[in-house]
This record gives C-alpha cells, sequence and structure tokens, in this order.
C-alpha cells in the first residue's frame, strides 16, 4: 500500500482530523493569506480577456482560523491536502460571491483551455438569473426577513454559520490561552475537532467540510484545487472539452477498479459482478470480488477507495465517518478469516 494512501486515509478516517501528537503551531492570527486577487493560474490556463476576479469575505482572523480547520480535515502529507489546494480561498471566495459582478456562483462555457481551446471560457463567470440570485443570496447571506427570501420561512446563511462557527472555535481557543484556533498545535485543534460534547462545533465541521470536498476536487476556476492538487491525487483528467475523448475510450472499458461491482451491470460489459449491492444510509457493503487482507490496523487504501466513500457520504462526515467504521469493520472481518 502506497505511504502516501496510508497517511491521508488515517487522517480522514478520524473524522478529518490526523490523531498526532506532534505539535504543528500554524501562523498566527495576523498573518497575509497567501493569495492575491489575480486571476486563477496555473499550467495551460489562459485567461479569457474580462475574467471574474473573485473577492473575499473573511477578516484576516477569520481567515486564518479557516485555513486551520481545514487543514485537518484534508491534512497535508506525502500527498497535497487542502492548504496546498487552498480550499480557504475556495469558501472565501464562495462567502463573497456576490460581491463580483457576475456573481461568484456559475463557471463560464463552454469550454477551458484544458482540451486545447484557445482561452479559459470558465474564468468568466455566468451571470445569474433573477431567481437565481433571489436562491444564492439566500443560501448565502441569509433570508435577513426580506419577504421574496422567507417563502419557506427564515433561513440562516452561510456567512452567519462561518462567522458564529469560526467564532465559536476562536472561543474554545483562547480556553486554552491561545488567541485564535489557528494559534494551537495540531494536536490541541483535533481535541476540538472531535469533542463529541460541543455541538456547535460538530455542525460547524460538518459544514466547512462539504464545502471543503468542493474546494479540494472541484474545478481550480472557482479558487480551490490549485495547481490540480485534489484531481492530481485521484488522478482525474479533469475536462477535456473541446478534445474530447478518442473512440478507443470509449469503446473499450477503463481497469476495473475496485468498486465497479456496485456501478449498474451496464457500466461495464462482462462485468464480473452483473448487480449492484444495495447500501442502506450508514452501511458500508463492499463486492464478493474484493478480497484482500490487512497486516496492521486496517486503513482505507487506496484513491478509488476515498473518492468511492466519499461520494457516499453525499458530503456530510458524519455520515462519511459511518462508511469508514463499517469499512473497518469489514477489513477487521476478512483480517481474520
Amino acid at each position: 500500500m502506497p505511504k502516501t494512501d496510508l497517511r491521508r486515509r488515517r487522517a480522514l478516517q478520524t473524522g478529518g482530523a490526523a490523531a498526532i501528537t506532534a505539535t504543528m503551531a500554524l501562523p498566527g492570527c495576523g498573518n497575509s493569506p497567501n493569495t492575491t486577487d489575480s486571476p486563477v493560474s496555473g499550467p495551460g490556463i489562459n485567461p479569457p480577456d474580462n475574467p471574474t476576479v473573485a473577492a473575499k469575505y473573511l477578516n484576516q482572523k477569520q481567515y486564518d482560523s479557516l485555513e486551520a480547520l481545514l487543514d485537518r480535515l484534508i491534512p497535508e502529507d506525502i500527498s497535497p491536502g487542502a492548504t496546498t489546494a487552498r480550499c480557504v480561498d475556495h469558501i472565501d471566495a464562495f462567502l463573497a460571491a456576490f460581491e463580483t459582478s457576475p456573481a461568484f456562483i456559475y463557471a463560464g462555457a463552454p469550454y477551458s483551455d484544458r482540451g486545447g481551446h484557445p482561452t479559459n471560457e470558465f474564468q468568466r463567470f455566468i451571470p445569474l438569473d433573477k431567481y437565481e440570485e433571489i436562491a444564492w443570496r439566500t443560501t448565502i447571506e441569509g433570508s435577513q426577513g426580506i419577504p421574496e427570501r422567507e417563502m419557506n420561512g427564515p433561513i440562516v446563511g452561510l456567512q452567519q454559520i462561518y462567522d458564529e462557527g469560526l467564532a465559536h472555535l476562536d472561543s474554545r481557543a483562547q480556553q486554552q490561552g491561545a488567541e485564535c484556533f489557528a494559534d494551537l498545535s495540531a494536536a490541541q485543534r483535533d481535541l476540538i475537532i472531535n469533542d463529541p460534547s460541543d455541538a456547535a462545533v460538530a455542525s460547524f465541521v460538518g459544514t466547512v467540510f462539504g464545502e471543503a470536498i468542493k474546494g479540494m476536487y472541484g474545478a481550480p476556476e472557482y479558487q480551490g484545487n490549485q495547481n490540480f492538487a485534489g484531481w492530481g491525487f485521484t488522478n482525474y483528467d479533469g475536462d477535456v472539452h473541446p478534445r474530447g475523448y478518442s473512440d478507443e475510450q470509449v469503446v473499450n472499458a477503463d481497469n476495473p477498479g475496485l468498486f465497479d461491482a456496485l456501478l449498474p451491470a451496464s457500466y461495464h460489459e462482462g462485468a464480473a459482478n452483473k448487480s449492484a449491492q444495495a447500501t442502506k444510509p450508514g452501511e458500508f457493503n463492499p463486492p464478493k470480488s474484493l478480497s484482500r487482507k490487512t497486516t496492521s490496523f486496517p486503513v482505507i487504501g487506496s484513491a478509488d477507495e476515498m473518492s468511492f466513500l466519499i461520494a457516499s457520504s453525499g458530503g456530510d462526515i458524519n455520515q462519511l465517518k459511518k462508511l469508514m467504521q463499517n469499512y473497518r469493520n469489514f477489513l477487521q472481518k476478512q483480517e481474520a478469516v
């Protein structure tokens, strides 16, 4: 098993936070973020004439504390994590979506330049229609007593959720003598993140984790996945249009993956397992063809496995914990055979 997968999987198995004992303090609350106001750039990306430049919502203290939290949810090890992918910038830009014009919601179309198009049209964001704007403003800013946003009752927006959640993390840090959450060591942050008695932390971590996954593995035009850190880890080519796929790639199936047996029979002609196994919420039922033994504490062993579990969780960190625990139980049973 590659060490790259081993350390990442062990970190995520504990609910996203690495179980370590060494102190690993991040920069303090007053340091400047490693970001600029320039458009996203990277290998092969050529911006259009008028790219949409992301705005920022978080103040410096909030930014530092959020980055410290994200570092524990998707840690850095041999493989890049949330810090390298700049998931904090993705979330910051999303919270400030309506500080830009057009709003920083829908990346442009139809092509980036990653498939041979001369310019990256993803960087020119698409204007929202009236109804889309109401829906997205309600999600991000909350209903704020505005009638057109309260057709289904009052809504707490993501901006308020992040303001209150980060303030709560900082208050927990202050109980330990630190100025803010970012000033704590990694081990101290993990204790707060995994505190079962703090419902406010659990709820906030669940919200952040779902958005962190988008920042880690989404298109880099949304400010995350910088230098294709997430795509490189999962061996994903990203968007390939207008080049598209060759006839060979379309006609012939990829090499079978660990969880291909869970897909519909039509996905791969001649697949060994012709039916997908039903999985109840919080349960993990691997295909019968899965057979491997572990030589130590069971861990998630590949990007294929991790991708399946994340997709099955729907971005819910508590659901992901349940799936991982059930998968560990499955591996332990195999170990005993």
